[in-house]
């Protein structure tokens, strides 16, 4: 039925798309489909953010430097031969920028995040404490406010 719909028009094209496109992330995340899930779209999964950063640049060189070579021949095959130069491009910048980039600025964020978290541990183990996290008690012993402290029996009660 949504497909006769779709063939008279009364359907948009965008939506038939958009619920192909769900079906398949539906598909996808029960079974992995060899096709869609292999090497070489988990590598571009993961360069992926570079891609998005550099396509525009890529496909502007393509279009200064490549394009006017094959701009003669039929339109959708230099649409074609743009797209595969461009796509290329793209992911060679990305592979290239991940490695120098963004894997280092990850291992540099996974050591702020570790010495944030050892700092933080370390606080809460009663080593360092703020002045928010300290209790006067009327003899004038410094004890925390998180629970840890517990009362010995002083020098003068052991007496």
């Amino acid at each position: 039925v949504a497909a006769a719909e779709f063939y008279r028009g009364s359907i948009p094209r965008q939506f038939v798309f958009a619920a192909i496109f769900g079906l398949l992330c539906l598909s996808l995340s029960t079974n992995s489909i060899r096709l869609f899930v292999n090497l070489l779209t988990c590598y571009i999964g993961k360069i992926s953010f570079s891609i998005y950063l550099f396509h525009f640049w890529a496909a502007n060189l393509v279009h200064q430097y490549i394009e006017p070579s094959f701009s003669h021949l039929n339109s959708s095959f230099a649409s074609g031969i743009f797209y595969v130069c461009t796509t290329t491009i793209a992911i060679l910048i990305a592979s290239v920028t991940y490695k120098l980039i963004e894997k280092p600025g990850q291992r540099v964020g996974r050591l702020i995040i570790e010495k944030l978290d050892n700092r933080s541990r370390h606080r809460k183990s009663g080593s360092v404490l703020s002045r928010s996290e300290i209790t006067k008690t009327s003899a004038g012993q410094v004890i925390p406010n998180d629970g840890s402290f517990q009362r010995t029996p002083s020098a003068s009660s052991e007496t």
